[in-house]
């Protein structure tokens, strides 16, 4: 039926000195996180080795994948086929510049957007996340991870007050006007954070 991790042996781009273990923790600790924010259709942009498709499959929650990587496509659409939650595989390139061209087909039709795969993929800049944007409808989620700024305040604070103030620089560059936070946490791994914003 498709579960577990597709070919994670090739998966070669984590962050350096981040083992397997810390990959997988990290990929558990974000699921968990955005997991009571996730609505109706779902997809995940840059699924790249699958470590972060699997949590949704194995969780029964259907899910689209993408990635732009020809390799990656085929890998994944061979490991899940079969299963019910799988939905599709899409050639998706958040950075393309002809994005609107290729893909305003599905503008406005998903739901839950998932741009969270910064181990394999490092940070996503403001093209990525305003193109993926396009995909929701209104009141529709994005998940996405963005460096933290400063450490003026504890790892352990849930304050998402306090995590906007201090942070409100690098929130407003990223985030397009259209967007409001719905949640900020500290993501522990690494010196970012994990936000949820709804557009507005």
């Amino acid at each position: 039926m498709g579960s577990g991790y597709p070919n994670i042996e090739q998966s070669d781009h984590f962050i350096p000195n981040f083992s397997m273990t810390d990959h997988l923790l990290f990929n558990n600790w974000v699921f968990e996180n955005i997991r009571p924010y996730l609505r109706g259709r779902v997809l995940e942009i840059d699924s790249r080795s699958g470590l972060m498709s699997a949590l949704f499959i194995e969780n029964n929650i259907p899910v689209h994948l993408s990635d732009p990587n020809k390799n990656n496509r085929e890998n994944l659409q061979k490991h899940y086929k079969e299963n019910p939650n799988f939905k599709k595989v899409h050639n998706l390139d958040p950075n393309s510049s002809d994005f609107e061209n290729l893909h305003s087909n599905k503008f406005s039709l998903i739901d839950t957007v998932i741009l969270t795969n910064v181990i394999e993929h490092g940070f996503y800049n403001e093209k990525a996340i305003q193109n993926a944007t396009k995909f929701l409808p209104l009141r529709g989620r994005i998940a996405i991870i963005i460096p933290a700024q400063t450490t003026l305040y504890s790892q352990d604070e849930e304050n998402s007050e306090l995590m906007i103030k201090y942070n409100s620089k690098s929130i407003r560059s990223l985030l397009s006007p259209e967007l409001e936070p719905i949640m900020i946490t500290y993501c522990k791994f690494i010196t970012a954070m994990l936000i949820v914003a709804r557009k507005i």
